[in-house]
């Protein structure tokens, strides 16, 4: 949501001053969210994988 809100600002500030340098900062905005979101994805996959359930109680118990 956080990142969204930059996006909007920095399309904002963009259109407003005919510059597409905001733009690229809006695209590369939402290229990092969609990274942040693979990656919970993949870490959920992951551990679902190893121990079979997503549950609290059996995710508190790993250690480094």
């Amino acid at each position: 949501m956080l990142i969204n809100a930059g996006n909007l600002n920095f399309l904002a500030f963009a259109r407003y001053h005919n510059d597409l340098t905001g733009a690229m900062f809006v695209l590369f905005g939402i290229c990092l969210a969609a990274v942040e979101a693979v990656i919970g994805l993949a870490l959920t996959v992951r551990l679902f994988r190893a121990h079979e359930t997503l549950g609290f109680h059996a995710i508190a118990n790993l250690r480094w």
